[in-house]
């Protein structure tokens, strides 16, 4: 387990220290809906699997709404 920093707009963003493998650990224990929700490991883009190491900062931001005719 590693030791992170995370962060949603679920939680009004403020940010969490916990321990977890991956985000989608964090996704869990949060009960959050990943429908629409990109997921963030330091600066970039993350798979939801994968693994994290010491002092990463995961983020869990909406998706762009899209709008159209």
């Amino acid at each position: 387990m590693a030791k992170v920093y995370a962060l949603s707009f679920h939680s009004g963003g403020k940010l969490h220290e916990l321990e977890a493998q991956n985000p989608a650990q964090i996704a869990s224990e949060w009960d959050l809906s990943l429908d629409e929700v990109k997921v963030y490991v330091n600066e970039g883009e993350a798979p939801i699997t994968q693994e994290l190491r010491d002092d990463d900062i995961v983020s869990f931001q909406k998706d762009k709404v899209h709008s159209g005719s």
